[in-house]
């Protein structure tokens, strides 16, 4: 039995949160930890505090803290095979990132400020996505539209994504729903010069480019930008579903080559009302400039459904 952690604030936002790993342990049978992190009083007040006083406030903040996890605990739903609650001194981020390290996962919501001034867990999420060492998974505090029973994943052709792509499987496989790969063609960084030649087998066209704002780019290196984008694309398609062929029992899947628009739009475009959006946290793919690290980021703070972020390591 694994561990999921969730960090929770009184916002409706770490409700929404909550109610989502809850749903996780049973359908993972893993046991559920509630996880209030307080800062310092320091931090709270905008002042030293020291002796009694100091102790009576902490006490005060902790005894605050616990009785919110309790109430939340006691609206959590049967079938959890275990239920903890964990009251952290120092900043959300940190006591989060410290306390989930080695487990199946961290779950924050998007946004929302608890009731503990500095607790936004908006900023928290950010922090977490890109640090943590297991999979992170970020709540938004509402959705647009009922899921579809979809899991949606993008690759980029580097390692870290095919980690996202054989995580993104398996949580299509425990939840018996359809699974739907993203490939984006890289944008051409922009602007570019007029006069950049084109090496002679088209390398090194993209890589280290400078850029000088109000310059036309030329047809030539658009057109060929063009044809070496959709060699990448069809190149990245056929590894990933020969990957997916060779997985015992994936076969509801489909890859999609999605051109002339930026990835993270994409993602967020193909997954509006998928079950869960998965993405690598890092990573190069076939194109310099086509970072994973930086679509995540956009996909947890844009995307209207819950995002996986899956770690490097």
């Amino acid at each position: 039995m694994g561990e999921l952690i969730v960090g929770v604030d009184d916002s409706q936002g770490a409700r929404q949160a909550v109610a989502w790993a809850a749903r996780e342990a049973v359908v993972r049978a893993d046991a559920l930890t509630l996880v209030n992190a307080l800062d310092d009083a320091d931090a709270v007040t905008g002042a030293a505090i020291t002796g009694a006083a100091r102790l009576r406030l902490q006490q005060a903040r902790t005894a605050r803290a616990e009785a919110l996890l309790d109430d939340l605990a006691r609206g959590l739903p049967g079938g959890i095979p275990a239920v903890h609650r964990e009251v952290l001194l120092g900043s959300a981020a940190s006591a989060l990132l410290t306390r989930a390290a080695g487990q199946s996962g961290l779950i924050v919501g998007r946004r929302g400020r608890g009731g503990f001034a500095g607790l936004l867990l908006g900023s928290v999420s950010q922090q977490v996505a890109v640090h943590a060492t297991c999979p992170v998974i970020v709540v938004p505090h509402e959705r647009d539209r009922e899921p579809d029973g979809t899991v949606v994943v993008g690759v980029d052709g580097s390692q870290h994504a095919q980690r996202a792509l054989l995580r993104a499987a398996e949580e299509a496989a425990l939840r018996a729903t359809h699974l739907d790969v993203i490939v984006v063609s890289p944008l051409l960084p922009a602007p570019l010069v007029e006069e950049v030649p084109l090496d002679a087998d088209g390398d090194g066209v993209w890589a280290g480019t400078p850029g000088l704002a109000g310059l036309e780019l030329s047809r030539r290196l658009r057109t060929e930008h063009a044809r070496a984008a959709g060699e990448w694309q069809a190149e990245v398609g056929r590894a990933v579903e020969e990957d997916l062929r060779r997985l015992p029992g994936t076969t509801d899947f489909k890859v999609h080559l999605v051109a002339g628009t930026h990835p993270a739009e994409a993602l967020i475009a193909a997954a509006a009302a998928a079950d869960l959006l998965v993405v690598g946290s890092r990573g190069y793919g076939g194109f310099s400039g086509m970072l994973v690290g930086s679509v995540s980021q956009q996909c947890v703070r844009h995307a209207r459904v819950p995002v996986l972020v899956v770690p490097p390591g």
